[in-house]
């Protein structure tokens, strides 16, 4: 079931960019270059580094990314209403999540992320659903109370994976979400595309659609529903502050059992979290 209202919040009280604007953007942003050093996975302790900047981590933008605005606001692809944000960092997304209806678990394997992610949750006012921070290993989700018996109906990835390690790592880390993801559900995932031209300073790694593909697939639990070309808003030292990206959709595969009506935790029904009058949203087909 979906949990969102009518008119999902985004950022700077505008419109979010329409898909077409965004993925000519990208193309155009494609056309500069960074400084000539191979793709790589992150090195120990780079994220300890630039969490401790005085500046703070380069993905700290000071408000949404701009794709998940757009996706919240045209609906289907963020599904409820429990929300799993992956690598949560700075808590930005997981505040616009929750702002939109959902209840969230956010995590982060960063104690420093843990802790600004719970400080902008303290200060972000009332929110039409719920946000829960916790430090976990995306590894050792089993492990983690909150997480390890849970089942959600969307995983959020906002540049994650392409930190993420090395080829098996990103298979394990495929895994590992799978896990989580009840059948029918939804992961969601925002990642510097292979559209960022030679040379390039990663990391992040640059991902491609194949690669993409060549993860969610059947044999890994998923099936690709849609791939499009973005902007992931960073401060990495690009041309107008964003990067050509890569957005994916992906549906958890296996048989969903029939689910009870939803009611949350605090005992908001789907009905509450719509606008008055407005029409239920439309029942997506579980994978089978």
């Amino acid at each position: 079931l979906e949990a969102r209202p009518a008119a999902p919040c985004c950022p700077r009280g505008k419109r979010p960019p329409r898909r077409a604007e965004a993925a000519e953007a990208a193309r155009a942003s494609s056309r500069g270059g960074m400084p000539p050093v191979e793709d790589r996975d992150p090195g120990a302790g780079l994220f300890d580094q630039l969490y401790g900047a005085d500046e703070g981590p380069p993905w700290d933008i000071g408000s949404w990314q701009p794709e998940l605005c757009s996706s919240l606001w045209q609906g289907g692809e963020v599904i409820g209403p429990r929300v799993l944000d992956v690598g949560c960092g700075t808590g930005d997304n997981a505040v616009l999540l929750a702002m939109n209806g959902f209840h969230v678990i956010a995590f982060d394997f960063h104690e420093v992320a843990v802790k600004m992610s719970r400080e902008r949750l303290a200060v972000a006012g009332e929110l039409r659903g719920s946000v829960q921070v916790i430090l976990a290993d995306v590894f050792k989700l089993t492990d983690v109370p909150e997480i390890g018996g849970a089942k959600f109906d969307t995983a959020v990835d906002s540049a994650v994976m392409h930190c993420i390690g090395d080829d098996d790592a990103q298979a394990r880390y495929v895994a590992a979400l799978a896990g989580v993801v009840r059948p029918g559900g939804h992961l969601v995932l925002q990642a510097c595309s292979d559209r960022n031209p030679d040379p390039w300073e990663g990391p992040p790694r640059r991902i491609s659609e194949a690669r993409m593909r060549q993860l969610l697939c059947e044999d890994t639990g998923w099936r690709v529903d849609s791939v499009r070309h973005c902007l992931y808003e960073n401060r990495m030292g690009f041309k107008n502050g964003s990067c050509p990206a890569i957005w994916v959709v992906a549906t958890r595969l296996g048989e969903q059992p029939e689910a009870p009506p939803d009611v949350s935790h605090d005992g908001v029904g789907e009905c509450e979290l719509r606008s008055e009058g407005q029409e239920p949203p439309a029942k997506r087909r579980a994978a089978g």
